[in-house]
């Protein structure tokens, strides 16, 4: 159990380094770059999201069979 709160815990660190991305690029004046941007950081957001959804089934499932 311990090991699927960390990989949630490292999900939580790498989404806040997506909000980074996506805010530092706010900062570029060419409107092509930052759109590239903004667009990766919102699809790192959804694995994230995805992986972390995957997680806590597992972790709900475990939880029910103890």
């Amino acid at each position: 159990m311990c090991k699927v709160i960390d990989a949630q815990d490292s999900i939580g660190k790498a989404r806040d380094l997506a909000e980074a991305i996506f805010m530092a690029a706010s900062d570029i004046s060419d409107r092509k770059q930052m759109s590239a941007l903004h667009a990766v950081a919102d699809i790192l957001d959804d694995v994230l999201t995805e992986a972390n959804e995957l997680l806590q089934t597992y972790r709900d499932e475990r939880d029910r069979k103890s």
